[in-house]
């Protein structure tokens, strides 16, 4: 199959830039705006969605890409790993994008500018973390287009000093988790700004054996705080998620703590100094990353049950959940060091449990936290204690509720029984 990949991915992105500078000319007109972001994100996402169809399916593997943009150069790799998050990042974006339409409605006070500017650069950054092959240029701009695209999207209802404090504390703590993983190529001998990672993992080869510990760790602090790891995680996203417009609540939880998962993965699986004398002891990081899961899944999971506020519960559920991606990653990673080709084939299919978790929960978390915006919207309140016999006024959202609560509580036979049961079932090794 004769695919374009890089021409379909800067296609989308061109799309997305385009929606977010035509939203302040046409938010006056507050119907046609969010349509006309609604259109533009769709068009995007299906170029994403047909790329990583390709990528996953049929294309060849293609390599990195130094794409110049004028007086910089970046490189970008499209992957089945980045072909995987893409088509998460897309689909939850179109969902979010029509649900925003009627939504927004009730916000009839504050100008949509600014929420449909932001919402298309929001979704661009995410895409460009995933896809940029660098930890310093492509890096930095894909995740400071990201940061504070939501940091304003967070931010909507800026008259309320709880939401800006919220938000304020995201941005700095995001800013201090980009600074960890910007920094830490730079401790490598020999590697430069904008250097691509195939470039600083050959590096890794000469660098010291303590050294690398210091590097993996500050990697692993960075995107262990994008992704909510305990205790990280309880310091920015029960506020910052709980506070957004809802259909920003379901990106940020069902979407964008995965770019965290995405850098994990991407960082201790690709990321092997080619070099005899270089030691990763790989075993000790797969333990220490497991137990980070552990503790976040048992924490987090615990922590949502005290919750009275409905999106905060969510909140602190996505902690727990993903606790389970990051307990499963860690243990793939420990059990492919195993002499043991069934070992090895256990931690290959703990990996693939992590994947396909990541995919359940970016569904059923969406759709709660989408559920809990139409709740929010009929009621005015998110006061669980307030809450209750809404199934006669509101029987969809009922339905689709009890669906999604049956899924992230791994009730069988729904989707989330599945990605839970083979993570447990391949780790009791």
């Amino acid at each position: 199959m004769n695919v374009d990949i890089y021409g379909n991915l800067f296609t989308a992105f061109l799309l997305l830039f385009i929606a977010a500078v035509i939203a302040p000319i046409l938010s006056p007109k507050r119907t046609l705006v969010a349509w006309a972001n609604l259109v533009l994100v769709s068009i995007a996402a299906l170029f994403i969605l047909f790329l990583s169809y390709a990528i996953v399916f049929e294309a060849p593997a293609q390599g990195s890409r130094l794409v110049s943009f004028g007086f910089f150069s970046v490189y970008f790799l499209v992957d089945g790993l980045s072909a995987f998050f893409l088509s998460i990042i897309a689909g939850m974006s179109v969902m979010s994008a029509i649900y925003s339409i009627k939504y927004m409605e009730h916000y009839h006070d504050l100008s949509l500018a600014s929420y449909y500017a932001n919402f298309p650069l929001f979704i661009l950054g995410m895409m460009g973390i995933v896809t940029v092959d660098d930890l310093s240029l492509g890096f930095t701009i894909s995740w400071q287009m990201m940061t504070i695209a939501s940091y304003f999207l967070i931010k909507f209802e800026k008259n309320d000093p709880v939401v800006v404090k919220s938000a304020n504390k995201y941005l700095v703590l995001m800013e201090l988790a980009w600074f960890f993983i910007f920094i830490a190529p730079f401790f490598i001998p020999n590697v430069s700004f904008g250097d691509s990672l195939h470039s600083i993992t050959m590096n890794l080869g000469r660098f010291s054996n303590a050294g690398l510990y210091a590097v993996f760790g500050l990697v692993f602090l960075g995107f262990g705080f994008k992704a909510g790891i305990f205790p990280l995680g309880q310091l920015w996203l029960p506020d910052a998620h709980s506070v957004a417009p809802s259909p920003i609540s379901a990106l940020l939880s069902g979407v964008m703590i995965k770019t965290g998962v995405y850098g994990i993965l991407r960082s201790f699986f690709w990321m092997v100094p080619h070099s005899e004398s270089v030691h990763v002891n790989w075993a000790l990081w797969g333990a220490i990353i497991a137990s980070f899961g552990v503790a976040t899944l048992f924490i987090g999971t615990v922590q949502s049950m005290k919750q009275n506020d409905a999106k905060r519960l969510l909140a602190y559920s996505s902690i727990g959940q993903i606790g389970y991606i990051v307990f499963a990653a860690g243990a793939g990673l420990f059990m492919f060091q195993s002499s043991l080709d069934a070992v090895k084939f256990f931690g290959a299919v703990a990996i693939i449990g992590a994947a396909y978790h990541v995919l359940n929960h970016a569904v059923f978390k969406g759709l709660l936290f989408l559920s809990s915006g139409s709740i929010l919207y009929a009621t005015g309140t998110k006061d669980l204690n307030k809450l209750g016999g809404l199934m006669k006024l509101m029987p969809a959202s009922a339905l689709v509720s009890g669906i999604a609560a049956l899924a992230i509580s791994g009730v069988p036979p729904f989707s989330g029984f599945a990605s839970k049961w083979t993570i447990i079932s391949t780790s009791i090794l």
